[in-house]
């Protein structure tokens, strides 16, 4: 059958198709690997707006009610917001100066899908301190009467 054969043969459709899936198995990780730090990060900026809301409203209260050794934020109390939805996000910041001379904020937080649990401003910088939410870290515990705040069960 001597003429002109238009179309693709079954072993040139076969290979387009393997080519296809190689790329798709090595496309979805990279894609989902990106999005999960973009999301990391995110957590790890609104951690440090929540951070330096903290530190404000806590050296106001220092001003007001002369605090000397321990304060807490607790952002879920209070009326400001991070430009986002705030109901998504548990946190608090602790102020301790019990140690002379070692002032300290610290941020405990978490979403749902990620948390930090007593990092300082400098080790939000980067995302290595957020970390995934698993069983043993999943809701946050406010104690106002002795100023701590816990991340648990």
């Amino acid at each position: 059958m001597k003429g002109n054969k238009k179309g693709f043969t079954l072993i040139e459709l076969l290979a387009v198709i393997i080519v296809l899936a190689l790329i798709l198995v090595f496309a979805i990780p990279a894609v989902l690997n990106t999005s999960e730090k973009a999301q990391k990060k995110t957590f790890a900026t609104y951690a440090r707006k929540v951070l330096t809301l903290g530190q404000e409203f806590i050296e106001a209260e220092k001003l007001d009610r002369n605090i000397t050794k321990k304060a807490i934020y607790n952002h879920a109390t209070k009326g400001f917001s991070l430009g986002t939805n705030d109901n998504d996000y548990y946190a608090c910041v602790v102020y301790d100066s019990s140690e002379e001379g070692n002032e300290k904020y610290k941020i405990y937080m978490f979403n749902g899908s990620f948390y930090v649990d007593g990092k300082k401003d400098s080790e939000l910088k980067t995302t290595d301190n957020v970390e995934a939410i698993d069983s043993d870290h999943q809701q946050i515990t406010f104690n106002e009467t002795d100023n701590t705040c816990t991340i648990g069960r």
